[in-house]
């Protein structure tokens, strides 16, 4: 796990602990096989605050980041908030992901009531937990959580666009989709293979530098 700097923004509004991840720049998001990149950025609510909070590292193993593949959101919270419950209240966005994949995250059943208070009166839209990388192995630290409406052909070309170049320890897929990680960008060099999960990476511990979810 290494540390990177970018200048990150707060969207006003947000409670103390949840921020927008910083950007994710074209081509680290692609669709696999499809003609166009998927470019993601920061929510309007960022671009619309007044101005940055001030420069901070990106997400290290005291933060949980997930973005969504379709639309672009994204969120990152400080340890000991909720991803997804933060996701569901900030976002409006209902994650579908098995209990414990998400460090911090609570169980869906202690969560439930405090989501269904949160999205009353707004359109939530359903998005599934495909792939989640983490900085330690056996699946522990900081974490990334990635999801779609549906599907599993979709990756990351730079690890680096999103603060995690060189940094992933272990993964872990759901929803049938299997992921690789590999040791250069634009899913080339030695990789892990297509597997469901691995708590650990071997040789490419610290060394991913794109992410494909098949």
């Amino acid at each position: 796990m290494d540390h990177h700097t970018a200048s990150r923004c707060r969207p006003s509004g947000h409670a103390t602990g949840v921020r927008a991840d910083g950007p994710l720049q074209r081509p680290g998001w692609r669709a696999r096989g499809a003609v166009a990149a998927v470019a993601l950025g920061l929510m309007a609510a960022c671009a619309g605050a007044a101005g940055p909070a001030g420069a901070a590292g990106l997400p290290t193993a005291d933060y949980a980041c997930w973005a969504d593949l379709g639309t672009g959101a994204s969120l990152c919270v400080d340890r000991g908030v909720d991803l997804v419950a933060a996701v569901a209240r900030e976002r409006g966005v209902l994650l579908t992901v098995p209990d414990g994949a998400i460090p911090g995250s609570l169980p869906a059943s202690a969560r439930s009531a405090s989501t269904g208070a949160a999205t009353t009166g707004t359109a939530a839209v359903a998005s599934t937990v495909i792939s989640v990388i983490y900085d330690n192995s056996g699946y522990g630290g900081g974490s990334y959580a990635l999801s779609i409406s549906s599907g599993c052909g979709w990756g990351v070309a730079s690890l680096g666009s999103i603060g995690w170049n060189d940094r992933a320890s272990s993964y872990r897929s759901f929803n049938g989709c299997t992921t690789a990680l590999f040791a250069n960008e634009n899913y080339a060099g030695s990789s892990t293979g297509y597997t469901t999960n691995a708590s650990g990476l071997g040789g490419l511990n610290d060394q991913a530098s794109s992410w494909s979810v098949h």
